[in-house]
């Protein structure tokens, strides 16, 4: 769960236990602050200490797959920033044979929540651009936004048999402008 919403469920039982200290029924709560009314009724049965145990299930309530390879994974963005989460799955992959089986989406949200909580702030990748290639098509590339030819000329790496159309262009932009 994200820190975000942990400030949402603290908030709506600070605000519950408001709107009851100035006498609303349950019914007016909910519809005051727009949540079901057994909502409601949970928060203010909750006391402090009950809702702190609440909060803690609700924080840890699924485990992450991928809370192991943490480090890992913020090493890699602090070493190269512009990665994007299919490249993190990637470089999981090869380092850790034994990666539990995760969803593209499931890395781009670890990815994600890891930049917000560390600062990581996505850059583009020096000299190089991702593109929709293949063999003799013009691929558009990016920090020129030019179009170059898909030849011999031009090194292609597959990200993966998965993305094998989308391919990392190994280029100098002067020398194919």
């Amino acid at each position: 769960m994200t820190q975000n919403n942990l400030i949402t469920i603290v908030t709506m039982w600070n605000k519950v236990n408001e709107l009851s200290r100035e006498n609303l029924s349950q019914q007016q709560i909910a519809i005051k602050l727009g949540i079901h009314r057994d909502a409601v009724r949970r928060y203010k049965m909750m006391s402090e200490s009950e809702f702190n145990e609440h909060l803690h299930r609700e924080a840890r309530r699924h485990p992450c797959k991928l809370d192991p390879y943490r480090t890992f994974i913020e090493d890699q963005l602090v070493a190269a920033p512009f990665l994007s989460s299919a490249q993190v799955l990637d470089h999981l992959k090869e380092h850790f044979p034994d990666l539990p089986s995760v969803s593209e989406r499931t890395v781009y949200n670890v990815v994600r929540r890891i930049r917000e909580e560390e600062d990581i702030a996505k850059e583009a990748e020096p000299g190089r651009s991702f593109s929709h290639v293949e063999d003799g098509d013009w691929g558009h590339c990016r920090p020129t936004t030019s179009k170059i030819l898909v030849n011999e000329n031009v090194q292609i790496v597959s990200l993966s048999p998965k993305r094998k159309r989308f391919a990392r262009i190994l280029y100098n932009p002067t020398d194919y402008s």
